[in-house]
Parts: structure tokens; C-alpha cells; sequence
């Protein structure tokens, strides 16, 4: 039981001796990396520090250049749709006056027939009256 305690405390101590160990091991790879490697670490961080300014450069650059081709992409697509309405436009009321012209045309001859036939058939009625007349009047000579 005292060999026992003994044992137990000595091995207690060789635990936290061991911990303690492993910490200043680990604190001391720590320091000899860092020491080693944090200028590396240190370029590191600045190229990549440099890399993010570049980029957002990049990104406002591209998204200028962006903005300016979609304005003129717009004004050009606006003057495009502007002259095709007015060709359009102007197409339309030529083909408007075309078809008035023909639809014009085509109640002008109808008309001159129409009036052309009436006007035969009243001098055809005249002359028909007319004829009865003078037959009447032969014929009561």
C-alpha cells in the first residue's frame, strides 16, 4: 500500500513531467517554424494582400467597362429602334396610300359604270318615250 502510493505518486509525476515536456516541445517547433517560415508566412500575406487589391481593381476596371458597353449598347439599340420605326412608319402609310389609290381607283370605275349604265338606260327611257310620242303622233295623222 506505501509501495503502492509511492508508485502511484512517482507515476503521477512522470505524466505531468510528460505533459509538460509535450507542451515545450510543441511550443518550441512552434517557434523554430514561425521563425523559419513567418517571413515566408509574411510575403505570403502581403502578395496575397496585394492579389486581393489587384482583384478588386480588376473587378470595379471590368465592371466600369461593363456599365459603359451597356450604355452604349442601349443608345445604340435606341437609335436601331428609332429608324426602324420610322422606316416602318413610312413603309406603312406608302402601302396606306397605295391600297387608298387602288380602292380609290376601283370606286371610280366602278361609278363610271354605274353612272354610265343609268344614264343609258334614262337616254334609252327618253328615247323610248320619245319614239312612242312620234309614233303616236304618226299614227293619229
Amino acid at each position: 500500500t506505501r509501495t503502492q502510493s509511492r508508485f502511484m505518486a512517482l507515476w503521477l509525476q512522470f505524466v505531468s513531467r510528460r505533459c509538460r515536456c509535450r507542451l515545450l516541445t510543441c511550443r518550441m517547433f512552434l517557434a523554430y517554424y514561425l521563425g523559419t517560415a513567418g517571413w515566408a508566412f509574411w510575403r505570403l500575406k502581403a502578395f496575397a494582400g496585394m492579389s486581393l487589391r489587384a482583384m478588386i481593381l480588376q473587378r470595379v476596371g471590368r465592371g466600369h467597362l461593363g456599365r459603359k458597353r451597356s450604355r452604349h449598347k442601349a443608345l445604340v439599340l435606341a437609335g436601331v429602334t428609332a429608324s426602324q420605326a420610322r422606316v416602318r412608319g413610312l413603309l406603312a402609310r406608302a402601302a396606306f396610300a397605295r391600297r387608298s389609290l387602288v380602292k380609290a381607283c376601283a370606286a371610280a370605275s366602278i361609278q363610271a359604270l354605274v353612272r354610265g349604265h343609268q344614264t343609258r338606260c334614262k337616254v334609252q327611257t327618253r328615247l323610248l318615250a320619245h319614239y312612242d310620242v312620234e309614233k303616236m303622233r304618226l299614227v293619229s295623222h
